[in-house]
């Protein structure tokens, strides 16, 4: 007897139009930059054209096709053109993906806080609850460690 297993398809996260920056507008087509959600994968790119529904519903951030497409993740870059673009989602050609090699060096992390990439720049994050602790961002993680060092623990001067 043989059972059969239900699934439930992936619901892909939507792309915010927060998360979508204009790189460059020339006189034919445009090339944005896009911080994609942590939960994002590749194949949602693919699979899922519904995910531009809220860029597309934005007049600023909406795409048209044959503009030029950055999708940024943790882990992973891909280049695309916009094959297609309509008010509820957007499909993509000529994708190109190249993985990030591994760091040499870890991020900073203590019990406390932890150093982590967060599209704009390093920032530091609360371990217990991942909470940013900073609305600034730093162009290296030395530098962000280093900001996290001295606001967070800050020394104290004998009087």
């Amino acid at each position: 007897m043989t059972s059969k297993v239900k699934t439930e398809p992936r619901i892909a996260p939507q792309i915010k139009p927060a998360d979508v920056t204009e790189n460059f507008c020339g006189a034919s087509y445009k090339q944005m930059v896009v911080n994609l959600p942590d939960s994002m994968t590749a194949q949602d790119i693919n699979d899922s054209p519904e995910i531009w529904a809220l860029v597309q519903a934005n007049h600023n951030k909406a795409l048209s096709e044959h503009d030029e497409v950055q999708l940024r993740s943790r882990e992973w870059t891909i280049w695309a053109f916009v094959n297609h673009a309509s008010n509820t989602g957007v499909t993509l050609y000529n994708i190109r993906k190249a993985s990030k090699p591994q760091r040499q060096a870890e991020l900073y992390r203590d019990n406390t806080y932890e150093v982590r990439w967060s599209h704009e720049g390093f920032a530091y994050y609360r371990v217990s609850d991942g909470i940013r602790m900073s609305t600034a961002s730093w162009p290296n993680a030395e530098s962000c460690k280093a900001a996290l060092l001295r606001e967070m623990y800050p020394s104290r001067v004998a009087s």
